[in-house]
Order: structure tokens, then sequence, then C-alpha cells
């Protein structure tokens, strides 16, 4: 092969790969894991460590949004298995969604996200609703 056709190929291949970087960060998802602030791996019935609870801190307004997701299995940026969101509640700031909704807690009747009067729980039968 000519030297300019290698040097062609090589630049098509590198453009290329910089194009799926930067489809990769802008993905949905991807942008989702930026705002992360919590995340905890639960076990199924069919399995260890199943579940995965996520918890995000989305920017909304002054504050932030604080949303849970249930993921079936490991997410990738092609395909997962998600419950449906639930909104957590809202907070000024990073630190205070951290605060009230960081800890996430396993148990026989589900899992909860936060502690207290803040403390929400998907029940265990609703997350195993995927069978």
């Amino acid at each position: 092969m000519p030297r300019g056709h290698r040097l062609l190929a090589a630049a098509s291949l590198a453009l290329l790969l910089i194009a799926f970087a930067l489809l990769a960060m802008a993905w949905p998802p991807a942008q989702r894991y930026q705002n992360l602030i919590a995340v905890s791996w639960g076990d199924g019935t069919q399995g260890k460590a199943l579940y995965g609870a996520y918890v995000y801190a989305e920017p909304d307004g002054a504050g932030v949004r604080v949303t849970a997701t249930v993921y079936v299995g490991r997410p990738t940026l092609w395909q997962s298995y998600e419950h449906t969101p639930i909104v957590l509640g809202t907070a000024a700031d990073d630190i205070e969604a951290v605060a009230r909704w960081g800890h996430i807690a396993w148990s026989e009747q589900g899992v909860t996200f936060g502690t207290g009067a803040d403390a929400r729980t998907i029940p265990r039968l609703d997350l195993e609703s995927h069978r």
C-alpha cells in the first residue's frame, strides 16, 4: 500500500475513534453517570448482585432533582433493563442530595433509598417483577 494511502487510512481510523468517543460521551445514559451520587448492588432470587440501585442528582432550576433507578444486571452503553425511575425529591445541591438519599439499604422487603423521613422503599415484589 502506498504511503499516502496508509496515512489516509490511519487518519480515517483516528477520526472514527474520536467520533465514537464523542458519541459515547453524549449518549443519554453516559450523561446520567456524570450526575451519579450513589450505587449499590443487591442480590435477587436469580443470582448475586443482580440488581443495581443508582441514585442521580440532576440539575433542576436552582437545585437538583434526585432520582433512583434499579437496573437488572449491569447496564451497558448499548443495552440495559431498568425499572421505572422514581423521583426521590429535590435538594439544594449534590451535598444535600447525598446526605438525604446517598444511603442505599437492601433487605427482604426491598431496597430503601435514604434514611428517616426522606427514605423511599421499592418493595421486593416490584424489584422482581421483571421475571
